[in-house]
């Protein structure tokens, strides 16, 4: 009960240096981790922009998170995260199913954000501008959940170690 709950808090602050959730975000292996992603989300929209040209935004959403995720997985396993094993098909499966809980993160804030843009009399739907920021916002709301998930459950590294 208890006494279980405090001595993970207190492995949790071991591990962590002291600070905690706030180190894990302060930790380089964090910020490697939003400037991988940075680059991932920026070829996920400019695939959705070109995507958009030739089919219905939605699939172009969804073909802009293709691209995405597979930068994501190289940037992550070589640059973010330092994985030495090599890839396996259950790693490769662990992150694609994280990306997928934040695929439908990323659909509802973009489909929320876009219908506060219009109802906010902002421009109307179709407005490209809008629909941009939509998307931004969209890509980036699931950041925080998918660094946990991803170093602790897919690269299997305790929430303290920063990966260097």
């Amino acid at each position: 009960g208890n006494q279980r709950k405090h001595r993970l808090w207190q492995e949790a602050g071991k591990a962590g240096g002291g600070g905690g959730a706030m180190n894990q975000l302060l930790s380089g292996q964090f910020l490697r981790f939003v400037a991988a992603n940075s680059l991932a989300a920026f070829i996920n929209i400019i695939t959705r922009l070109i995507g958009s040209l030739v089919m219905l935004d939605t699939w172009a959403v969804v073909a802009g998170f293709c691209a995405g995720l597979s930068t994501s997985y190289l940037l992550c396993r070589g640059f973010v995260f330092r994985s030495v094993r090599r890839a396996s098909l259950p790693e490769i499966l662990r992150f694609t199913g994280i990306n997928l809980v934040a695929l439908v993160l990323t659909w509802l804030v973009y489909h929320l954000s876009l219908q506060w843009f219009v109802s906010a009399r902002m421009g109307p739907a179709t407005n490209q501008t809008l629909r941009t920021s939509a998307h931004a916002l969209g890509v980036a709301a699931p950041v925080l959940f998918s660094f946990m998930a991803q170093k602790t459950f897919t690269f299997r590294q305790r929430l303290g170690s920063h990966g260097t």
